[in-house]
């Protein structure tokens, strides 16, 4: 994986830059968290874990399904990067999560790359530390559990498995970027983000990610006023949507 891969991935993750273990929490500190609306990202695995050159797939060898999976729910602030890591005396309990535990198996990814040497990001944990301890101030958001159901039901009403489908958008091809925002947003109703995936010195750029926002009350609004709209996608080439790995992927597929 080329250093501007790794780069990308690490940002992603939270992983450069994550200045959080001296933070001072009170009681008060959740209501004074400013944030004013929500990302809900889903994430195209067979992307995730592309092989690479040397024949590995950085990182990626885990299992994975043949369906867009939950990366996260994040609250954030308009025209700037999210909100993150809000209180640091939270720590993920996998307690929390018992009773929908089988149901985030299939819906919500459950590790992702940290490097190309097969180490990987426990990203529930992740996910909760980081975006879930910054949305606490919503009742409907105040416990890890609800955390993690809202995710699940974003997803269950706003399956990307479906909206593509319905969009005429299918694995295996190739679209432009103008394309795949009229042709999704038209579905959403919505204008969408979408993140690509692109390789040093290649040519082709792989659709990865798409962005969904909601105002503090879950309400489906524009992304218009989030970072990176509409697009990270190179736009002087066409998109490849990958299809689910072959035999010669280092992954366990189900």
């Amino acid at each position: 994986m080329g250093i501007i891969q790794k780069l990308r991935i690490l940002a992603m993750l939270g992983i450069l830059g994550e200045v959080h273990g001296n933070l001072e929490w009170t009681e008060d500190s959740k209501d004074s968290i400013y944030f004013d609306h929500f990302v809900f990202s889903q994430l195209w695995p067979t992307t995730l874990c592309l092989p690479l050159d040397n024949g590995t797939t950085g990182g990626c060898n885990q299992t994975i399904r043949d369906q867009w999976m939950i990366h996260g729910l994040w609250p954030g602030k308009f025209h700037t990067l999210d909100v993150q890591y809000c209180d640091n005396t939270s720590i993920f309990d996998p307690t929390s999560i018992d009773s929908i535990r089988e149901e985030m198996k299939i819906k919500w990814l459950e590790w992702m790359p940290a490097n190309d040497h097969d180490e990987v990001l426990a990203l529930w944990k992740h996910e909760w530390e980081k975006h879930g301890t910054c949305s606490t101030s919503l009742e409907i958001l105040n416990t890890q559990t609800k955390y993690f159901e809202k995710g699940l039901q974003l997803y269950d009403n706003h399956n990307m498995n479906k909206i593509l489908a319905r969009a005429n958008i299918l694995p295996g091809n190739q679209y432009s970027i103008e394309d795949l925002l009229a042709r999704v947003g038209g579905v959403l109703g919505k204008r969408l983000i979408l993140h690509c995936s692109v390789r040093p010195g290649s040519n082709t750029s792989y659709l990865e990610e798409i962005w969904i926002c909601f105002d503090k009350s879950m309400n489906l609004i524009h992304c218009d006023d989030v970072y990176n709209f509409p697009t990270d996608c190179p736009r002087e080439r066409e998109i490849l949507y990958p299809e689910y790995p072959r035999n010669d992927y280092n992954i366990r597929s189900i």
